[in-house]
């Protein structure tokens, strides 16, 4: 048995039939962009206390300095870090103040 091939109208898939595909030759974000794209995802985490944390970028590597609480906030800002575009690296210089 062959099965039926169906078509559906773009529309059905929330695709916009009149839309044209876009493309940008931007390749990697500047560094202020990846150091505002951390800066606030360090914002919208509330278990952050991310104030006095410094971030520095280069090239894609990322460098997160500063003072956190605990293992947990280390953690989230290492993987804020991770998360931003164009991030080939993370370099961890936190120290943990109990």
């Amino acid at each position: 048995m062959v099965a039926e091939r169906r078509s559906f109208p773009l529309e059905v898939f929330g695709i916009d039939p009149g839309a044209t595909r876009q493309t940008t030759s931007g390749g990697m974000p500047s560094a202020a962009d990846t150091q505002e794209s951390i800066r606030k995802a360090f914002q919208r985490n509330a278990g952050l206390e991310a104030d006095d944390l410094l971030i520095s970028t280069l090239d894609g590597s990322v460098t997160v300095k500063g003072a956190v609480k605990s293992w947990a906030e280390r953690d989230e800002a290492i993987a804020a870090a991770w998360a931003a575009p164009g991030v080939t690296s993370v370099h961890d210089d936190l120290t943990i103040v109990y």
